[in-house]
């Protein structure tokens, strides 16, 4: 009897051994989450996109920083912090780097930084108003046009092409300004700028011990889908420089973890479909930031599985984005590592039954003694 007894309890310390295996290897709601920080511009603030919200970052569900979140399973201000602001320069972007908590930096493992697009936008529109400023006879001479055109449909004019006359000679001599050689030696300067703060960004969080994968993004060219302009000709000069500066950076370092994500290549091509720039708003549409949660993810390897999608399907990729989220729950399904609600499930039906098995050594037990 026992020896049948030793047998039993044996089983009921195996059957609980296994149970506690499922348990471990299943739930990963006990292991720690991976952590990111966003910092950067409107771009990483999710600007235009119907859910922004300026004092509420976290709100947006469809800026590229959320959904890289969402995947990560990170939570908002506890493993996801997100410190963008609309219009900031490098130097601003730099400035809340080291403003913010060093221990949020140290133990992020994923930061994205988004910087160098106002620094060229600020100097366009230093040029603009600066005409005016510096020679008061141009506001009279473009009267007509002036009231034709302001600073909220300003780009929408500028992108259509506008076949009247006097805002076609305002324009022009807009460009003009824009692309001469004073504002040619501001966007090097501005070049030289961005790159030393980037590289002091950089080297600012690795001084918190932050051993964290670095995202470095590249601004775009949304005027790019007009040809033959002199402006968005010397824009994309400008931020190609800006690009290849990115990489070189990343290229330097040792052990890879700094990386540079080229929105100027994924968007090239595609504007009308992943920003807002038909409707006069250079920022990316929800498509758009879909598309660079993608390339992120890519880059870091948060998801292998799911890249840029091909030109042919940008025209569809509202839809695809909801296809292509259900289909990573489907996928999560199939993982080896269950989901936490069915790795619940297996301990509960482990302890039920290590229960049952307890209950019916103690009986057998008892038994025994009684016939003794």
């Amino acid at each position: 009897m026992k020896k049948a007894i030793n047998l039993l309890l044996s089983a009921v310390l195996v059957f609980m051994l296994s149970s506690l295996c499922v348990f471990a290897e299943g739930d990963n709601s006990g292991s720690a989450k991976k952590k990111l920080t966003v910092f950067g511009d409107s771009i990483s603030a999710g600007y235009s996109l119907d859910d922004y919200d300026s004092d509420d970052l976290y709100r947006s569900k469809k800026c590229f920083p959320s959904i890289i979140a969402e995947k990560l399973g990170a939570e908002p201000k506890v493993d996801y912090f997100n410190f963008s602001h609309s219009g900031w320069t490098s130097s601003q972007i730099l400035d809340s780097i080291k403003n913010a908590s060093p221990d949020v930096i140290k133990d992020s493992d994923y930061i994205l930084i988004s910087a160098g697009a106002n620094e060229i936008i600020d100097i366009i529109q230093e040029t603009i108003y600066g005409v005016f400023s510096d020679d008061p006879t141009v506001a009279q001479k473009y009267s007509g046009a002036l009231s034709k055109v302001n600073s909220s449909n300003l780009i929408s004019v500028f992108v259509s092409g506008n076949s009247d006359p006097e805002v076609k000679e305002l324009l022009d001599y807009f460009i003009e300004k824009c692309t001469d050689e004073n504002a040619s030696k501001k966007y090097n300067q501005a070049l030289d700028k961005c790159e030393e703060n980037i590289r002091e960004m950089v080297s600012y969080i690795r001084s918190t011990g932050s051993k964290a994968d670095i995202v470095i993004m590249t601004p775009y060219n949304p005027g790019a889908i007009i040809s033959g302009n002199k402006l968005i000709d010397k824009l994309q000069e400008t931020l190609s420089d800006m690009r290849d500066r990115a990489v070189a950076l990343s290229k330097s370092t040792k052990d890879g973890s700094v990386h540079t994500v080229d929105l100027l290549d994924l968007f090239d091509g595609r504007y009308p479909f992943v920003t807002f720039i038909l409707s006069g708003d250079i920022h990316p549409n929800e498509t758009g930031h879909s598309e660079i949660a993608r390339l992120i993810s890519k880059e870091l390897k948060i998801d292998e599985n799911k890249g840029s999608s091909s030109e042919e399907e940008i025209s569809s990729q509202k839809q695809e984005s909801q296809e292509t989220s259900e289909a990573s729950d489907k996928e999560n399904l199939g993982t080896k590592e269950p989901p936490v609600s069915q790795t619940v499930v297996y301990v509960v039906f482990g302890i039920a039954a290590v229960l049952v098995v307890c209950i019916a050594a103690h009986f057998v037990v008892t038994i025994a003694r009684r016939k003794k």
